[in-house]
Formats: C-alpha cells, sequence, structure tokens
C-alpha cells in the first residue's frame, strides 16, 4: 500500500524554484530519507507534505487522499520541525496535553497517553520540567513524544538528530527502527549520510529543489559507480573509470581494486587512500558538491 505518493511536485518562493518537479513514493512500514544540502529543498518538500504550506503545482497523496483536503489524513501524520516549538513557559506533560487537546483527544485520554509514552521512552522523570531548562536532545525527544501522541502512520521528521551528540542520536535510530516494527512509515531529512545509509530502506538525494537519484542505498551505489574508490592526490587521467575531482585529489571507482592497483603502479602513481563507496562520494559524483 502506498502510504504517499508524490507527483511533479513544484514550489515557488517569488523568483526562485524551490522544488522542481519532484516525484516519489512510499510504501507502508517503510522508511525514506531525504538527503541534501543546506538550502536543497528538503525542508519545504517536508511542509508541503504535512500541510504546513501549498505546491504550486503538482499533487501529493496520503493513504490516497489528497493533501487539498488535509483535515482527512492529518490524524494520520506526526511531525517534528526542525525548529524547537515547544511552549517554552509551561512543563513537558503541559504541552503535551494541550497538543492532544488540540488534536481532538479528550482532556483524559490525552493525559494517560502521554505519561504512557513518556515512560516508554525513558522521559517520565522531566514530566513535570519547564521545556526551557531542558537539553537540546531532551526536547528533541519531546518533539517526537508529541509527535506520535496521536498514532500517526506517517512520521515525518526534519533533521531530527541535528546538533545531537552520538548517543542521544543512536537512541532516535532506534525509536525509528522500532516504530518501523509497528508498520509506521517514515520521511526524515538528513545530512549525515551514515544516518541514511543505517535507517533508510530507500534514499532521495535532492539538490537545487530537483530530486536527482532515488532508491536503496547498495543498490545505488553498484548501480551508479563501483564498489571500491582510490583517492590520488592531484588531478590525473582516469581513461574509462569513472571518477571525480574535489580538492585537487582525483577519486577513481573500480569493482578490482588489484586490477586498478597495478595500472596505477606502472605510472609510478600511488594512491593515498583505498576504500569502499560511500553515499558521499555518490553525491559528490552526481552534484560536484558535498553537504
Amino acid at each position: 500500500m502506498s502510504v504517499i505518493q508524490v507527483e511533479s511536485l513544484t514550489k515557488y518562493y517569488k523568483n526562485l524554484k524551490a522544488l522542481d518537479n519532484v516525484s516519489f513514493s512510499l510504501e507502508e512500514g517503510q522508511i525514506l530519507s531525504l538527503i541534501g544540502p543546506n538550502g536543497s529543498g528538503k525542508t519545504t518538500l517536508t511542509k508541503i507534505i504535512s500541510g504546513f504550506s501549498q505546491a504550486n503545482s503538482g499533487e501529493i497523496k496520503i493513504f490516497g487522499k489528497s493533501v487539498d483536503d488535509f483535515k482527512k489524513v492529518k490524524d494520520k501524520i506526526g511531525l517534528v520541525s526542525q525548529e524547537n516549538n515547544l511552549d517554552q513557559d509551561i512543563n513537558v506533560l503541559e504541552n503535551l496535553i494541550i497538543h492532544s487537546e488540540l488534536c481532538g483527544l479528550n482532556a483524559k485520554i490525552a493525559k494517560k497517553r502521554s505519561l504512557a509514552l513518556l515512560q516508554k521512552f525513558g522521559l517520565d522523570k522531566y514530566k513535570h520540567e519547564d521545556i526551557r531548562n531542558l537539553s537540546g536532545g531532551t526536547k528533541r525527544k519531546i518533539m517526537l513524544v508529541r509527535a506520535l501522541l496521536t498514532n500517526p502512520k506517517l512520521l515525518i521528521l526534519d533533521e531530527p538528530t541535528i546538533g545531537l551528540d552520538p548517543s542521544i542520536r543512536r537512541q532516535f535510530w532506534d525509536i525509528i527502527i522500532n516504530l518501523k516494527s509497528q508498520n509506521v512509515s517514515t520521511i526524515f531529512t538528513t545530512h549525515y549520510m551514515e544516518e541514511a545509509n543505517f535507517l533508510a530502506d530507500k534514499i532521495a538525494f535532492i539538490n537545487k529543489g530537483k530530486l536527482i537519484l532515488s532508491g536503496k542505498p547498495q543498490e545505488l551505489i553498484k548501480n551508479v559507480l563501483e564498489s571500491f574508490v582510490f583517492e590520488i592526490k592531484g588531478k590525473i587521467s582516469t581513461d574509462n573509470y569513472k571518477s571525480y575531482v574535489y580538492e585537487d585529489k582525483t577519486f577513481i571507482f573500480t569493482p578490482s581494486k588489484e586490477l586498478l592497483l597495478s595500472k596505477l603502479k606502472l605510472f609510478g602513481i600511488e594512491p593515498s587512500a583505498i576504500r569502499e563507496t560511500t553515499l558521499d562520494d555518490l553525491f559528490l559524483y552526481l552534484t560536484g558538491e558535498k553537504i
């Protein structure tokens, strides 16, 4: 079942084309990572999907319903925005209950569900703490709890782990994987390639408003490039090998380390590094830019 279908989505901000004919789909229980640099269009896309902005053209269907009638699908969507939009002047539990009531839950159910989720994620000790007194990582967790209050089937996370230390990031990863086991579909934006590679069933590279490539992470590397990359100082001729030049280094891709190494030795060329090809390499190869 398609949870979301995006067709030919285009968005302008005055004369700037923020999204340019973007199309993709997501199935039930899948995790999709939108990868791109700042200003690439990732946040604009999540805002349109979650009903906070409108496209100039194109179509989005969520659970078969057009987002033009967003009221029919909003209760199935949970959103964690990049900005901290919790109320800083009240405590954690009050934030969650107020949000639940705004989503249509009665006060009794709202409190019960809020307490249950806080306990599930080890956050119940913060329930009476004012938001302003919490660390950045804890605030992000509270925002995730808030997004789950309506038992959404589609979770949208905009840079959920940006600025968090590695241990907190891994906690977020564990939560997302656990939700996948419950058939919750997730779209998350990131510029951390290792995060996308670890979590995502599918990735989509977005650059300058265009979706330039999408698919399963390791299949994309295999289909577009090769398994290994040689780093060589300076610019050299690479014959028929796929390659790119970045910061006065040549990166050459090959399926066979031994064959390329023997060819380079004939010309007295010694690679500075030999390693497996990564998503960073793929993005650089396609765009000439680094995230």
